[in-house]
């Protein structure tokens, strides 16, 4: 498994039909590469993670136990996270796809994440 940037671009067809510019990829699992940067403005620390692109607007990463569960909006990304059954947070906020990945913020947290998946489901 490959790592994924703390973002989603194998949600990109999520997005795409959402109406988002994006790269578009097609339901499916992919390896990516997930980075996340505490605080916000750090060097990120990134490692491998799966993504998978359910339905248009519908995306999950799992790392480990840990799942982030992603509804994409026009402008906006839901953010569900949970390990096991137990959900731990969830958050609203803007979003942005840049060279391939997709980025969001938690500003309450000063946390940046960045999702990159890799071009082929696998």
């Amino acid at each position: 498994m490959t790592t994924v940037r703390l973002a989603a671009l194998a949600a990109a067809s999520a997005l795409a039909s959402a109406g988002a510019t994006a790269q578009v990829t097609q339901p499916g699992s992919y390896e990516a590469r997930f980075c996340v940067s505490n605080p916000a403005s750090a060097p990120p620390s990134c490692g491998a993670a799966a993504f998978t692109v359910h339905a248009p607007g519908r995306a999950t990463l799992q790392v480990f136990d840990i799942e982030y569960r992603f509804r994409l909006r026009r402008s906006q990304l839901d953010v569900t996270l949970t390990q096991g059954t137990v959900q731990i947070d969830e958050f609203t906020t803007d979003y942005a796809w840049r060279d391939g990945a997709l980025v969001f913020d938690d500003a309450p947290k000063n946390v940046r994440y960045a999702i990159r998946p890799e071009a082929k489901p696998r």
